[in-house]
């Protein structure tokens, strides 16, 4: 009498899978480091003695870099065009010119373009401006 033999699976793995998901968490992984990097602005604030106020909740932020670039709310002004910024002034604060305006400028940035700032900020209509400096305490 014959008997039948059972059949031997054959075990393996199929790591084609388990690559395709390394690729994506390494490809996550590069593009969240790389837009991270991207809202780091360094500036290096002039000093100053300063009364501390309290922080509105919502306000728009002007950054001026050391090397002259402009940036609203962390969003780069494309050709640091006044122009432009007049305008993405307007769209940030959805019309209420109330809110507050706080400039950041760099130590390094010429006093005519810090000058010319206020004056589009004034010209847009918003009345609360305020220039950000270092406190006592961060410089000592």
């Amino acid at each position: 009498m014959k008997f039948k033999r059972s059949k031997k699976y054959d075990l393996s793995i199929n790591i084609t899978p388990l690559v395709d998901v390394i690729f994506l968490l390494l490809i996550f992984f590069i593009v969240t480091a790389v837009l991270e990097g991207n809202y780091l602005i360094e500036i290096d604030l002039p000093r100053g003695i300063a009364n501390a106020s309290e922080m509105p909740l919502e306000d728009i932020e002007i950054v001026v870099s050391r090397d002259g670039r402009y940036f609203l709310n962390g969003v780069p002004i494309l050709n640091n065009s006044e122009t432009i910024l007049q305008r993405e002034l307007r769209q940030a604060s959805n019309g209420n010119i109330g809110l507050p305006v706080i400039l950041y400028a760099d130590g390094e940035v010429p006093h005519r373009t810090v000058m010319s700032i206020m004056s589009i900020v004034e010209n847009t209509g918003f009345t609360k401006l305020q220039l950000a400096v270092q406190s006592k305490e961060e410089f000592q």
